[in-house]
C-alpha cells in the first residue's frame, strides 16, 4: 500500500500517507534510543537544533561515525 500510495502521490503532487518528516522522526527516536542504552545516560534532545543539550561527550559520539577515507559527508 505505502508504494502505490507514494507512486499515486507523485502523480497527483499530494502528500504521501508516510513521508519522510515521519520516517525520520520516527528513526530519530530509535536512534536516540539506542545512545542512551549504550553510554546508561539519560539524554536530553533539542528538537529544534536536532542536538544533544544533556549528555555527556561519549554519548555525543555515538551520534556520528567517523569515515573511513577517501569518504567524507559533505552538507
Amino acid at each position: 500500500d505505502h508504494w502505490a500510495n507514494f507512486l499515486a502521490c507523485i502523480k497527483s503532487r499530494q502528500r504521501p500517507i508516510a513521508d519522510i518528516e515521519m520516517g525520520h522522526r520516527s528513526s530519530t527516536r530509535c536512534h536516540l534510543a539506542n545512545v542512551a542504552y549504550r553510554s546508561q545516560e539519560r539524554l536530553g534532545w533539542d528538537v529544534a537544533s536536532e542536538q544533544l543539550r544533556e549528555g555527556s561527550s561519549e554519548a555525543k559520539k555515538l551520534l556520528n561515525r567517523e569515515y573511513r577515507a577517501p569518504w567524507k559527508l559533505s552538507v
